[in-house]
């Protein structure tokens, strides 16, 4: 499984880093048309590398990528999941944003703004 929060951070479950044959870093590129993100394993000394943190005890893995977001506008409201995840012959792990299920809670207005 691989999600991406409102926040632009990536989880990739133990699953999703086997695939990508446990990278410390990946590199991540954007298809606008077919709005498909790719993630490939490179090394984290790299100038567009983005290492892979640990989230938590249970081997799943999380890729800040706000920038990359920001960058290409890639905005989710909510986190989502990728349906479909592959990896092609090239190491290219593809991710569709037209393929997701949306799995996160809605986020609560804040304080005093003018949402009804």
């Amino acid at each position: 499984k691989v999600s991406l929060s409102a926040r632009g951070v990536f989880n990739l479950n133990h699953v999703a880093v086997r695939k990508l044959e446990q990278p410390e870093a990946v590199t991540l590129f954007y298809d606008i048309h077919k709005r498909v993100i790719g993630m490939k394993t490179t090394e984290p000394w790299r100038t567009n590398a983005f290492p892979l943190r640990i989230k938590n005890k249970m081997r799943t893995r999380s890729v800040n990528a706000r920038s990359f977001c920001k960058h290409f506008e890639i905005k989710v409201l909510r986190t989502v999941e990728f349906n479909n995840v592959t990896v092609g012959e090239d190491g290219v792990m593809r991710l569709n944003l037209n393929d997701i299920t949306v799995i996160g809670k809605e986020r609560e207005p804040a304080e005093g703004s003018d949402r009804d």
